[in-house]
């Protein structure tokens, strides 16, 4: 379907003409190394002239190249109706039927945000901060003065989901140093008056182990979630599962906009999470909607739905995972030299669509595993730097699987569209079902299988057989139960 595009074949003359005429004769280089959607920024970036009219015209073919790549906006956009609300068991619900968490301790009921100022510092082991229904503007930031225990954390809640909106006008919403803590069935949004002041919806730091985020809805920040060590100290073994995770506009910022940003913590768990729409206006105008990085290990994405352009239009560079993000300065890295960004985490079951750039990024990751995933309109699987080593394995792929820089990938079974196809506009595997833009992915015929670990959940938690089919689901219709946003 052409969809409003320039027919493939004038494309392509196009494309030759301006290479004839010598305009991209230093494209060539970038074609033989980039995706298509990739190449207009690399031909901006780093290959033509800054002005002048060949620099003009090589970058309105590389435009023309990128945009036949990638489903067309305006299909897109009409067909964004049907993907308002979030799958089954991904991201939150409006109300799950789950009883609210009963405490061990006290149960401290807030009506106004200075009963919550006062609770969070209150709190000990054990306690439940609890909402009552209604909106609360905060003009400073909440944060606890003391942690819970393992058998005895501290839970801040909503009893039912939809009912409580936290409105932050502040610089960071929540900042977490303490261990212990659990948020459920929240709405946090920033409400700043200049997207660049809205930095943090959870800001987790130093000694806050064992944090756990789930259920919640978080709009209008640059990093919803923002993990880091402090003073030698850093916050394992958190959980950020059952979120959705959004910009409801795009970020008009020159900082970062990566939604779950996760630097130096070990054994993380982002799961199930709806993550959507990180468009970065600003700055480098480059964005991520998960990374872990800065020596961190044995962190796990799994079974997210990742939509980098959903509602909003694509602006720059969108990443939707990665293990290693853009890098980290030594200073905080937690072993003070980040060698590796990351060693022997997981990124497993994931359904990554409609990014501007690629859809899984990996970046000094030794020891990796890139297993099962499915990517949908975005530029494919990049490995890159020899400390990279990956297993990459049933992974179904619209886009390239690529290794730059000495990266090692260890297992190559996988199913990608080979570059010269892309560049002809061929995308064989989104015709493997029905229409993507509107997420009817059920199969158009028998998919292609591959062995797996028998019983490992897929997308939609349903187990996966022993021989699998590639990507992150077997039957897309065990995810379509489809619930109120």
């Amino acid at each position: 379907m052409m969809s409003g595009h320039l027919p493939r074949m004038l494309l392509l003359l196009l494309a030759a003409a301006a290479l004839v005429s010598g305009s991209m004769l230093y494209a060539i280089r970038a074609i033989d190394e980039a995706p298509p959607r990739t190449l207009g920024y690399r031909i901006e970036q780093r290959i033509m002239p800054r002005d002048g009219p060949l620099a003009d015209i090589g970058y309105a073919v590389a435009r023309f190249i990128a945009d036949a790549d990638r489903i067309d906006q305006a299909e897109w956009q009409a067909a964004s109706h049907s993907r308002q609300r979030p799958l089954a068991g991904i991201g939150a619900a409006v109300d799950d039927g789950k009883p609210a968490a009963q405490p061990a301790g006290r149960e401290l009921l807030v009506s106004t945000p200075l009963q919550a100022e006062q609770a969070f510092e209150m709190a000990q082991p054990g306690d439940v901060i609890t909402f009552l229904p209604g909106e609360y503007r905060f003009e400073r930031t909440l944060g606890p003065s003391r942690g819970g225990s393992a058998q005895r954390p501290i839970v801040v809640q909503a009893r039912k989901q939809g009912t409580v909106k936290l409105l932050f006008a502040t610089a960071e919403a929540i900042l977490v140093e303490e261990p212990y803590w659990t948020f459920r069935n929240l709405h946090l949004q920033g409400v700043c008056a200049s997207q660049d002041q809205c930095e943090h919806g959870f800001h987790v730091a130093g000694r806050a182990r064992n944090f756990v985020a789930t259920d919640n809805t978080l709009l209008d920040f640059n990093a919803h979630f923002k993990v880091n060590g402090l003073e030698n100290h850093y916050p394992d073994h958190g959980i950020i599962r059952r979120n959705t995770i959004r910009n409801t506009s795009a970020r008009r910022t020159a900082g970062s906009v990566n939604l779950v940003d996760i630097v130096a913590a070990s054994g993380w768990l982002v799961s199930e999470n709806l993550i959507a729409d990180f468009v970065k206006t600003g700055g480098n105008k480059v964005s991520f909607g998960v990374y872990m990085k800065g020596a961190g290990s044995r962190n796990r994405i799994e079974r997210n739905l990742v939509i980098c352009h959903d509602r909003l239009q694509p602006a720059g560079q969108e990443v939707g995972l990665s293990l290693g993000g853009g890098g980290t300065g030594p200073a905080y890295c937690r072993d003070r030299r980040c060698i590796t960004e990351q060693e022997n985490s997981v990124i497993e079951s994931n359904l990554v669509l409609a990014c501007s750039d690629v859809g899984i990024y990996l970046n000094r990751a030794a020891a990796s595993r890139v297993t099962h995933n499915t990517l949908l309109d975005t530029a494919g699987i990049d490995l890159r730097f020899a400390e990279t080593a990956a297993n990459v394995q049933g992974n179904l792929v619209d886009g390239i699987i690529r290794t730059r820089d000495g990266a090692l990938l260890d297992t190559d079974d996988n199913i990608s569209t080979p570059l010269s196809r892309l560049y002809a506009g061929s995308h064989p595997v989104r015709a493997l079902f029905g229409d993507v833009a509107s997420l009817d992915l059920g199969w158009s015929g028998m998919p292609a299988r591959t062995p797996a670990a028998p019983g490992m959940p897929d997308l939609c938690g349903q187990p996966r057989p022993l021989l699998a089919a590639y990507g992150a689901f077997e039957d897309f219709s065990a995810c379509k139960g489809m619930r109120s946003p």
